[in-house]
């Protein structure tokens, strides 16, 4: 009786081990917070859910951009108001100090809130990123890519954590440190602040490109970035992010490709949550950066019409600040969306 319990045992064990690795069930990790209200109701097809979150969005981005309008409004009437001013022979260097004064308090307080904006998306997509990147990992070795699977987690593990530190520890201070050479730079006319100040918004978009140009190439060497697409439309695409996203356009129209590339991958269930997770934390976010951007942007411009030179440099150095807040959280967008994609070769 015990040797046929035994051996009865053996082969439920034998068929227990034999289940193929398809029939392993993983769960992307759920979205929480804001992100949760941009995620889409049907998350198995990529077109539709875009689509849906695209519809979500575009209440919050009318909203942003009358919020903007204000702000940008309020800025032009104040720099209208020092060129009265210089037309009616008061000084040209206190005019100058006071519209720098009166710029610096409306701008800093919507840019100061979208500083802590950019900050919590980082962290956000940090955080969801460590929850995520190993149920994926899990989900491609289960398929046989064990060895792949680890050197992807690991990599991209790896730039995203290096990534978070320096983003909130480096270059958020650079942000503020530039906002503030610029503004001296405004009220004092002192070329040594202006060279300071280009330098860092330089050297802020150097780090950011070289980031996406490194992780592409670990990429690369790992053969995740590997494919066919239709060239037309990778074409188009990355045309179009270029021209949308400032500071790093290029660079991440070059990284979508990446994407594109194994666009025929994203057909597995976990790999599409976590697409749209990431998109549903960088979404909003970008949206009202963008919006403030864009509107201050065209402010700048039309206070370069009526007013003088200064006070539009620092109107568009406010605008450049934005630039490189949708840089930083497009970076780690653009990151993640491309770890996930590369997995999916092990999990689809």
């Amino acid at each position: 009786m015990k040797k046929c319990l035994t051996i009865l045992l053996f082969f439920l064990l034998l068929g227990a081990l034999s289940i193929p690795a398809s029939a392993q069930e993983f769960t992307a990790p759920a979205v929480t917070g804001e992100a949760e209200e941009w995620m889409p109701e049907d998350t198995d097809s990529f077109g539709d859910g875009l689509l849906s979150m695209l519809e979500k969005l575009l209440p919050s981005a009318f909203e942003a951009l009358r919020h903007g309008v204000k702000t940008g409004l309020q800025v032009f009437a104040c720099v209208f108001l020092v060129s009265i001013l210089q037309s009616a022979g008061c000084s040209s260097s206190v005019a100058e100090l006071a519209g720098a004064v009166g710029i610096t308090t409306l701008m800093l307080q919507s840019s100061r809130s979208l500083i802590g904006l950019a900050v919590d998306t980082v962290t956000e997509m940090s955080q969801y990123s460590k929850l995520f990147l190993p149920v994926l990992a899990a989900a491609s070795s289960a398929r046989g890519s064990v060895t792949s699977s680890a050197a992807l987690c690991a990599g991209t593990s790896i730039f995203t954590a290096v990534l978070t530190n320096i983003l909130r520890k480096l270059m958020i201070p650079a942000v503020y440190f530039f906002l503030a050479a610029a503004v001296a730079n405004c009220a004092l006319g002192e070329d040594a602040l202006k060279k300071i100040r280009d330098q860092l918004k330089k050297l802020s978009a150097w780090f950011l490109k070289s980031v996406l140009t490194l992780f592409l190439t670990y990429m690369t060497i790992t053969g995740a970035v590997t494919g066919a697409t239709d060239k037309t439309a990778l074409k188009a695409t990355k045309a179009a992010i270029s021209a949308v996203v400032p500071v790093i356009g290029k660079n991440l129209a070059d990284a979508s490709e990446a994407l594109l590339l194994s666009a025929e991958l994203v057909k597995n269930a976990i790999g599409l949550y976590g697409i749209f997770a990431f998109l549903a934390i960088f979404l909003s976010p970008f949206v009202k950066i963008g919006a403030h951007y864009l509107v201050t942007k065209g402010i700048a411009a039309l206070c370069g019409i009526v007013g003088s030179k200064r006070l539009s440099e620092l109107t568009e150095d406010f605008s450049s600040a934005m630039g490189l807040l949708l840089g930083m959280i497009g970076t780690m967008c653009a990151l993640n969306m491309i770890g996930t994609v590369c997995f999916l070769k092990g999990a689809t």
